[in-house]
Formats: C-alpha cells, sequence, structure tokens
C-alpha cells in the first residue's frame, strides 16, 4: 500500500543531485527560472510506493517563451500559439507576422522519480524574512 509522506507542500526535484525539496504551501521556490518550472510542484503529495520509488504529484506551471517573424502564418502556427502570432506590415507593402510572449500553462502531474534513494530536506516554517530595496 503507498505510504504518503507529505500532503499539501510545494516540492522541487533535482535529479542529478538525487534531492527533494520540500517547502510549505505558503512558500515559493524563488530561485527557479521561468524556464525551469517543470521541475516545481505547487499543493504537491509526496507518496513512497509499493516498490520503493518516490511519486509525486501536483500541480506544475509550465511556460515556453516564444519569438520569431516570418511572411508563411501556416509555418509559424506550427511552432507557436495562435494567440501570439500578430499580422504587422513592412513599410505598408508587405504581409509579416511576428510572434513575441510566453505561454504559460497549469497542469497536474504525476512525476515517478527515477531513483529510489533521495536526499529530502523539508523546510517546515519561515522563521523571519526580509526585503531590501537597492
Amino acid at each position: 500500500m503507498p505510504n504518503i509522506l507529505y500532503r499539501d507542500v510545494n516540492i522541487l526535484i533535482d535529479e542529478k543531485d538525487r534531492e527533494i525539496l520540500i517547502n510549505p504551501s505558503s512558500e515559493r521556490f524563488y530561485h527557479v527560472a521561468y524556464d525551469e518550472m517543470g521541475i516545481v510542484f505547487f499543493n504537491a503529495i509526496l507518496i513512497k510506493d509499493d516498490d520503493g520509488s518516490y511519486v509525486i504529484e501536483g500541480k506544475q506551471t509550465l511556460y515556453t517563451q516564444h519569438s520569431a517573424m516570418g511572411s508563411d502564418y501556416e509555418k509559424l502556427l506550427c511552432k507557436h500559439p495562435k494567440e501570439l502570432i500578430k499580422k504587422s506590415s513592412l513599410f505598408w507593402l508587405f504581409g509579416l507576422y511576428s510572434v513575441s510572449g510566453v505561454h504559460k500553462r497549469e497542469i497536474h502531474c504525476k512525476y515517478i522519480c527515477r531513483y529510489k534513494e533521495y536526499c529530502i530536506i523539508q523546510r517546515e516554517q519561515i522563521l523571519s524574512s526580509e526585503y531590501k530595496e537597492r
């Protein structure tokens, strides 16, 4: 029977260093760039399966940056969301399309960890916090 180790937490998985970092659900991972958000799980649970594997279930926010320009709309549509493709003109003569923006998606995901053993770092509470402006 699967064993639930943590519930309603934010989890960051680092497969290379075999680490699972657990934050309280109120605390985000601010050091993760938007293109690496696929390793962060929000409102997640961490389960140890019957065969000893760790399983993470939670919500992920994925960001994809899009930037392109071209005259063939269909070609651009194959690689970019239509909501980010805008029609513009060059010197009012030629039709030109430009793509610029970030596509954000929120998904519910189940992730089966690659290894059986991990260092689990649990941050239980935030003791103090301060902000300094430059």
